[in-house]
């Protein structure tokens, strides 16, 4: 009789065992199914780029086991939304928080209480002007990938080319770093910058820029915009003028739409940015601070050049990562 019980006792232990065994297995044996709520709160979701970065959070989230819940204002420029939604966050208790600020100083104090509330905070895209308040960013080095695009273009150009940079707006710390990094790769090259005006990232304003800059520099051999947004109004002014294949335009994102104009022959080419690997690494960053994980202060996303020799096997990149946000 007691040899039985000892053999039903052991059974026992051994089932008990293998059920601990499979909960390990489906968390991950890291965090709790509390601890695994994670919010992106990006400037918008009104462009395709913050649409990539959107699926690339959810890649992440899909295989680490982790909720992503995606956010945003209505449009980029409104840092008092961002600030409202990351409170709502920080009172909600949410596992971690990885934001695009629209603004480096207006969201400083409110990434200052997500810290001092233990709540790990991850930046994206954009920088904010206290690095005490944050635990990791990731995002384009600008000034680099801004000499990039200016390097590409003057190798198009001869020097005493004139040129026009098109430029997101003033105080954004992303756009004034490709501003600064093609104006050096300009001057460099000997390329003559004729004029540096602000669009502030928007297509509409593009199109009324660059006909202003074409009127009063009509021999402009190219225009450098710091957004695909602003390289497509820009392309619509040279179109209009009828003066494609004569001025090349070339933007910064990598976007769906620019990628499509590049594919049809009219804008020159883009930075790309990779948007979907920066979502994917903010809330790759967020899991291992929430997992115990020292992460890096800065981790620096991925550029390419693309143009018409590369933008199809581009698009298809683009087409299959997304799909895994599915």
């Amino acid at each position: 009789m007691g040899k039985r019980i000892l053999i039903v006792v052991a059974g026992l232990l051994v089932f008990l065992i293998f059920l601990g065994c499979q909960k390990d297995k489906s968390t991950g044996g890291t965090a709790d199914s509390s601890k695994k709520n994670i919010t992106v709160v990006l400037m918008a979701l009104n462009s395709d780029y913050w649409g990539m970065m959107e699926d690339g959070a959810k890649i992440a989230g899909k295989e680490f086991g982790y909720n992503v819940n995606v956010i945003a204002p209505t449009d980029e420029a409104n840092a008092i939304d961002q600030m409202n939604m990351v409170e709502d966050l920080i009172s909600k208790k949410v596992s971690a928080i990885v934001l695009a600020p629209s603004d480096s100083a207006a969201l400083v104090a409110s990434a200052k209480k997500a810290k001092d509330n233990g709540i790990p905070f991850i930046l994206v895209d954009s920088i904010l002007d206290d690095d005490a308040v944050y635990d990791s960013y990731i995002g384009t080095p600008n000034f680099t990938a801004g000499k990039m695009a200016g390097e590409y273009l003057a190798s198009k150009l001869k020097p005493g080319d004139k040129v026009g940079i098109i430029r997101g707006m003033p105080g954004r710390p992303n756009h004034d770093g490709r501003t600064n990094g093609a104006l050096e790769a300009f001057k460099s090259a000997g390329i003559n910058v004729v004029a540096v005006q602000s669009a502030d990232g928007d297509m509409g304003k593009s199109v009324t820029v660059a006909e202003n800059i074409l009127q009063s520099t009509p021999d402009i051999k190219a225009i450098y915009c710091t957004a695909d947004t602003m390289a497509l109004g820009s392309y619509q002014t040279v179109e209009g003028l009828k003066k494609q294949g004569q001025i090349m335009v070339f933007g910064f994102d990598g976007s769906g739409p620019a990628l499509d104009s590049i594919a049809a022959g009219q804008i020159t080419g883009t930075l790309a940015q990779m948007p979907i690997e920066l979502g994917y690494l903010g809330v790759k960053a967020a899991i291992d601070r929430i997992e115990g994980r020292s992460t890096l202060k800065t981790i620096d996303g991925d550029t390419r050049i693309i143009d018409a020799d590369t933008v199809n096997d581009f698009k298809s990149y683009i087409s299959n990562r997304r799909a895994q946000a599915k």
